[in-house]
């Protein structure tokens, strides 16, 4: 308790100016020394790293000593899939829940009070924090349980909150596909940039961990982010690179980033390759799930420039590109017993041997993909009350399920997972 009174006093002498810059603070982070106390017995974490740093090893984790410092035995910090997790951001462990000087939580600058120029957001001596001039703050994770086995290459962002560090307490969603380490623990990482001011750095280490996880997908290899102008952006004639994605290393050595200007300096927001949220997109393509839809896509294009195409041939492809995205999120239909009839429609038959294929199969006959496109805009244009699923041409006599329904769908899909309702929804709705 005397070290806390002793913090409290100390914190007390500090003039605003001196904490000029702000930190996250959970008991899982490298560098500090075990909760209660963080005894900064290395580097102060609300300090930043450069500008200007040569060698990567004195910035990359806030350096070897503070990389040396690990948290707590057991103290891990828990992510759960498709859940959000609140971590704290102040100018001093102070004004967080581990100090002693802990500020009301939604009051005026908590995260610094009285120091607006902590937040590199606007005018410093404003009193208020400029929403449009944050930067945002990201977390990253690796798939290794050693900090020293962390690299640019496998340290990927999973969740950007573009609001950061606008308050203290900031939640950081997580995607609903996210794995479980395959070790004990993960290694996170927390980064955020000053926008404006000087040019400060962040990146900070965790130990964390995937709870909850229902999904077997990996995450890809990142590769780093690109800049649109944001007026192209908005326009559409500029496309930021999409899927996982390496953090900014920005203002020191090496650094894989491309100087735009003061006004356009690197953040995590969308000009800058990141949206606001879970970063869903992160995970590797099932090879099975990619080939069914490069398939597709080829066939939707064909169908597209022929005329006499069927409407259910474009349905069909957007119903592929949509499973393959679930695919890469860790929804992938399981194999099963289910054996798949034998069908005259080339890419549902090429994949008929896989799961995906049988959800191809099984929806598809049930709803007749022989109807016409001049049958579901008759449909259409005649507020016609069937749904397009019972239509069928003069000439389908014969056919096994001219007249499907939701109950014969359902006998159909039987042994599949709800891929395969699913299947049906984007194909009919």
């Amino acid at each position: 308790m005397a070290s806390l009174v002793n913090l409290a006093l100390v914190v007390a002498s500090v003039t605003p100016a001196v904490m000029g810059h702000m930190s996250m603070f959970t008991t899982s982070m490298y560098g500090v020394g075990p909760a209660p106390g963080f005894a900064y017995e290395y580097w102060d974490p609300v300090v930043p790293l450069g500008p200007g740093w040569m060698q990567q090893d004195e910035w990359w984790f806030r350096g070897p000593e503070s990389r040396k410092l690990k948290p707590k035995e057991g103290e891990v910090t828990e992510l759960p899939a498709g859940g959000s997790i609140m971590i704290e951001h102040a100018c001093h462990v102070a004004w967080t829940q581990y100090g002693s000087s802990t500020t009301e939580v939604g009051s005026n600058l908590d995260a610094c009070p009285g120091n607006s120029g902590a937040y590199h957001s606007g005018d410093p001596n404003s009193g208020v924090v400029d929403m449009n001039l944050l930067s945002g703050c990201a977390l990253a994770i690796a798939d290794v349980d050693d900090i020293e086995k962390v690299t640019m290459d496998n340290l990927a962002i999973f969740s950007v909150n573009q609001k950061c560090v606008s308050q203290k307490q900031i939640n950081y969603e997580i995607p609903a596909a996210m794995p479980a380490c395959t070790g004990e623990k993960c290694i996170c990482g927390w980064f955020w940039l000053a926008n404006n001011g000087t040019a400060n750095f962040y990146m900070t280490a965790f130990d964390c961990k995937v709870t909850g996880a229902t999904s077997t997908a990996k995450i890809a290899a990142p590769v780093d982010p690109t800049w649109c102008d944001p007026a192209e952006l908005a326009a559409g004639t500029c496309k930021t690179v999409a899927g996982a994605k390496r953090p900014l290393y920005a203002y020191n050595y090496p650094t894989n980033i491309v100087w735009k200007g003061n006004y356009d300096r690197p953040g995590y927001h969308s000009n800058w390759s990141f949206q606001d949220g879970a970063q869903n997109d992160i995970f590797e393509v099932d090879e099975t799930a990619a080939a069914i839809s490069s398939s597709a896509a080829a066939a939707s294009q064909s169908a597209a420039s022929a005329s006499s195409a069927s409407v259910a041939s474009a349905l069909q492809a957007s119903m592929a590109a949509q499973l393959a995205s679930r695919s890469a999120q860790g929804h992938v239909p399981q194999a099963t017993t289910t054996a798949a009839a034998t069908t005259t429609t080339p890419t549902v038959a090429a994949a008929s041997t896989d799961a995906l294929g049988q959800v191809w199969h099984i929806v598809t006959q049930a709803a007749n993909v022989k109807a016409t496109a001049k049958s579901r805009k008759s449909w259409k244009s005649k507020n016609d009350k069937r749904h397009p699923r019972d239509f069928v041409d003069e000439d389908d006599a014969e056919d096994p399920y001219p007249t499907a329904n939701a109950e014969e769908l359902a006998k159909r899909c039987s042994g599949l997972d709800h891929s395969c309702e699913l299947a049906a929804d984007v194909l009919f709705d």
